[in-house]
């Protein structure tokens, strides 16, 4: 796998619309489905690489039109569908893992995958979880942003707080600052100039970027 640089892993969240789903699709090397969002592929007749997980939603329908389709059981009931496709993905040195279906349908599920950018937190590889309007990833230093004049960043403290953040072609400057959730976080920010950057001393900060170029074309 070592010559495969991004993988696809769809998760049974919210479903992403064809668009979205064949732009990522068709930008990956690999593609895996964790479960029961095999379902997804079958709606849009597309046949993933691998399907794995505990296959406590798979149904027996979609395995016969996978049958073709590797398929890898992991019964540990300890981790979630995604966390084992997230480590499949880690264990076969993928560069870069692109994951739908992560947010939106459920909130517990929603707010446990956006726990798992923490616990995959790698400087190797690249997560990033991505829906409709955005995408999300966790960064632990400073960032730089090529996104055009007018797109919106938030910037969330989520997993503790993050210690004199600055940031720098922004709408709504941030000098100097600390953030914490329920406290100070940035909300809604909008990229002025380009390159737009923040910088920190400590911690950690949820990006959630909104997808405009997509929008736009």
């Amino acid at each position: 796998m070592m010559n495969n640089k991004k993988a696809l892993v769809i998760l049974d969240g919210e479903r992403p619309s064809e668009i979205t789903l064949k732009k990522y699709w068709e930008m990956a090397d690999f593609r895996i489905c964790a479960d029961g969002a095999a379902g997804i592929c079958v709606d849009h007749n597309l046949a993933p690489d691998l399907i794995l997980g505990d296959f406590d939603s798979i149904t027996p329908d979609i395995k016969t039109f996978f049958s073709s389709c590797q398929f890898i059981h992991i019964p540990d009931q300890e981790t979630t569908d995604g966390e084992k496709a997230i480590q499949y993905c880690r264990d076969n040195d993928f560069e870069e893992i692109l994951i739908l279906g992560a947010l939106g349908k459920r909130s517990d599920h929603g707010l446990y995958n956006l726990g798992l950018l923490k616990k995959f937190k790698s400087c190797k590889q690249k997560i990033v979880l991505y829906s409709e309007e955005e995408e999300v990833f966790l960064i632990g230093e400073e960032h730089v942003f090529e996104e055009i004049p007018g797109t919106r960043i938030s910037m969330m403290p989520i997993f503790g707080p993050v210690i004199n953040v600055t940031t720098c072609g922004f709408l709504y400057p941030i000098n100097s600052r600390d953030l914490e959730l329920g406290v100070f976080s940035s909300i809604s920010n909008e990229i002025k100039d380009r390159p737009a950057s923040v910088s920190f001393s400590s911690g950690e900060l949820l990006i959630l970027k909104e997808r405009l170029i997509e929008k736009l074309q």
